[in-house]
């Protein structure tokens, strides 16, 4: 380990995951931790636990059934990607901002995101990857960055004034501070147990050009961070954009990746990463899509506003410099900003770079006339919304008809009329305000609409969650078991059923109150989870009554896994107001039959076994007859 790290590190100012996120780490790397264990930590994080169920239930991992418990939801991702969504999920509720003035810490974790996202959509396409790894990795590239700007805020928000590239960055941060950020980079991400191939690429990725960086274990993960790495920056809009959009172009076609592949690609990451930024609470730049953003280009923002009113640009352009000076006089007020282009490849640029809110172009110009330029911008994501003004000496029908086919607004007469001119403008402006304000309030809708869903998606998970126990409820079981007994029947695979009863549970609540009886359902709901396996589901569907369904392979593997859940529980101590209780449970096991054809059925069967369970003394497990004989008085 770095000597300079080890100095930091006993200074415990460096960015530190969550204590919960710290125990799943430490429960990951041992071989005994069951998933009940990881889920047990996680459920004790409300915040940590909603965003892993968001993830889970994301189109990335889409499956027949939505995931309702911290349980499934660790099923369906991993222990890895839990560890690794953990860790980065805590350190960002903990550094959503801080005390270094220079550092933008929302566009850190924008940017963070934006690469965690490339990465994942770069290696779902490519063989060989693993794209939650990917993701994480993505995730904590630039954690050096954080780490400097909490360690040394005044000194490294002074260095960030500079707006130094990132080799000047380095070398910087090494001369002030005896390590730079891709080292403590490194160092971070080697103590939270991040796989060396990916520390050793993301430090080449910072510390080599492209030229240079051929070498390490794995060259083709190299790239791979590389491009995310520069679809990021281009999610983002980090300026100058044209260097990256041609470096990422070219890096897309080594990978045998065509330019329609590349933007439909850059899309899906701008759409999944958009997601996230609301789901996170990051900000987010307004960029709607690829062709946005190679529209853009170098984009510049807007001129300022100005005393309280909100800030226009034209843009005029005519060949002719004493039309373009009267122009300018004649439209230059206050907030608004005249640019001016003699010819339309002029034109052309300044729109592309500047962005202006309205045109004033003359129809005849040499190279590229008015027309063609109203032709060109039109194609491009930006100028969809721009108000374009068209200069011409003739008038005639068919002209005028070939200038609004072309994508112009409105005409004016050469020479114009100053009042008439002016007139048109304020017209054009008054459009051009309305339209934004449509955008404005179409933003805000989607805002509104995705905010819907994600409370949709929480009351959803709440319907299907018992409370209490955290199991599935009785609704999200029948629905589950239903799908079972469908998946059993197309397959021709075996389906057991284990109806489950605490003995005595009624005694329970009224000598020790429903307090302590809510601790017993808590306690073995927890044994519960922690002795069934992945493919298990047990549900409580009502107060002392649970179900089991499973996909074992015989009538004598279901019977084994209930007497184990019974056995487990009568062993288990249970301490209630200063005593030590210990619990038994009744068990019921049937197993589906090929006649059948709902879960109602099953469950039937399941109960009258429970049934004779405790007709016999409780303390049981007993097996369903097909037909059982009816034992009931």
């Amino acid at each position: 380990m770095n000597q300079v790290f080890k100095d930091l590190l006993a200074t415990r100012k460096l960015p530190t995951p969550s204590t919960i996120a710290l125990e799943i780490m430490r429960l990951s790397t041992s071989e005994s931790t069951s998933l009940g264990d990881i889920a047990d930590i996680v459920e004790k994080d409300p915040a940590l636990s909603g965003k892993l169920l968001q993830y889970a239930n994301t189109a990335l991992f889409a499956t027949t059934a939505p995931v309702v418990s911290i349980r499934q939801a660790i099923v369906r991702l991993g222990t890895d990607i839990v560890m690794g969504l953990a860790l980065g999920f805590s350190l960002l509720s903990k550094n959503r901002e801080g005390r270094c003035e220079h550092f933008d810490y929302g566009g850190f974790w924008s940017g963070s995101l934006a690469m965690a996202m490339a990465a994942r959509c770069l290696a779902e396409m490519q063989a060989g990857f693993d794209a939650d790894e990917l993701f994480i990795c993505g995730l904590l590239s630039e954690i050096g960055r954080l780490a400097l700007a909490s360690l040394y805020p005044q000194k490294y928000s002074e260095i960030l004034t500079a707006n130094l590239a990132e080799p000047a960055l380095l070398l910087e941060e090494y001369k002030e501070f005896g390590i730079d950020h891709a080292e403590v980079s490194m160092e971070l991400l080697r103590e939270w147990g991040i796989p060396n191939g990916y520390i050793e690429a993301i430090i080449l990725l910072k510390q080599l050009t492209p030229e240079e960086a051929t070498g390490g274990e794995r060259p083709e993960l190299l790239n791979l961070l590389r491009l995310s790495r520069l679809m990021a920056k281009m999610c983002v809009m980090e300026l100058p954009l044209q260097e990256k959009i041609a470096a990422a172009e070219e890096l897309a076609a080594q990978h045998t990746m065509s330019s329609e592949e590349f933007g439909i690609l850059l899309d899906r990451i701008l759409l999944r990463w958009r997601e996230w930024c609301l789901i996170l609470e990051i900000p987010a730049r307004e960029c709607s899509s690829s062709g946005r953003i190679e529209s853009i280009g170098t984009s510049e923002p807007k001129p300022c506003k100005i005393d309280g009113e909100e800030a226009f640009c034209i843009l005029a352009v005519d060949d002719d410099p004493t039309t373009l000076q009267s122009l300018k006089t004649l439209l230059e007020k206050d907030a608004t900003t005249i640019l001016t282009a003699k010819c339309g490849d002029e034109a052309l640029r300044l729109a592309i770079h500047y962005q202006p809110d309205l045109i004033i172009t003359n129809w005849h110009m040499p190279d590229m006339s008015g027309i063609d330029l109203c032709r060109t911008l039109r194609k491009t994501e930006f100028a969809k919304h721009l108000y374009i003004i068209m200069l011409t000496a003739t008038e005639s029908d068919d002209e005028l008809v070939q200038a609004f086919e072309a994508g112009a607004d409105d005409y004016v007469g050469k020479p114009f009329t100053p009042k008439v001119l002016e007139a048109r403008v304020r017209g054009g402006k008054r459009i051009v305000r309305y339209q934004e304000k449509m955008n404005q309030d179409r933003n805000v809708i989607q805002n509104y609409a995705d905010k819907l869903t994600a409370v949709n998606k929480k009351f959803h998970t709440m319907a299907m969650t018992d409370p209490l126990t955290g199991l599935p409820n009785r609704r999200y079981a029948m629905e589950r078991l239903q799908e079972m007994m469908s998946e059993s029947t197309g397959f021709g695979s075996t389906l057991s059923c284990i109806m489950i009863d605490i003995d005595h549970f009624k005694q329970i609540n009224d000598t020790y109150g429903h307090d302590c009886g809510d601790i017993v359902l808590k306690k073995i709901s927890a044994i519960f989870k922690k002795k069934s396996r992945t493919s298990d589901m047990i549900s409580r569907i009502g107060g002392e009554e649970f179900l089991a369904v499973s996909d074992r392979n015989s009538l004598h593997e279901a019977v084994v896994f209930a007497e184990r859940l019974r056995q487990e529980i009568a062993e288990h101590d249970i301490s209630l107001i200063g005593r030590t209780i210990r619990i038994t449970i009744s068990l019921g096991v049937a197993i589906k039959t090929a006649e059948m054809s709902d879960g109602n059925a099953l469950i039937m069967l399941a109960d009258r076994a429970l049934y004779s369970a405790k007709k016999k003394g409780r303390n049981r497990v007993e097996v369903a007859q097909t037909p059982l004989p009816d034992v009931r008085p």
